[in-house]
């Protein structure tokens, strides 16, 4: 978040008003740009472990897991078994918490 605060400090009166209405418009823009860098990072050094955040390099072991209603599948990739077991407790707690909360 400190980068972000540097990155807004430095910008002019008219940037900062341009990224504040972009953001009250819901931000597509702002979106596109991030979600092309992490494309651009991804494709260069491999995946991302969903849970610790680790680079996951192309020539090392690793588990993708893909799951999701057909027309909607997502894909998840771990660097260790242990992350791949986190994300299986994790997501398993918030299913019954959300069955709990509906009962």
């Amino acid at each position: 978040m400190e980068k972000l605060k540097n990155a807004i400090d430095e910008m002019e009166y008219h940037e900062i008003k341009f990224l504040q209405k972009e953001l009250e418009c819901g931000a597509k823009k702002i979106k596109e740009i991030v979600n092309k860098k992490l494309q651009a990072i991804e494709d260069a050094e491999g995946h991302v472990c969903m849970t610790c955040g680790d680079v996951i390099s192309k020539n090392k072991n690793s588990f993708t897991l893909i799951f999701g209603p057909p027309e909607d599948r997502k894909k998840a990739n771990f660097c260790a078994h242990d992350c791949l077991h986190y994300f299986l407790t994790n997501l398993n707690k918030v299913k019954n918490e959300k069955k709990e909360m509906i009962e």
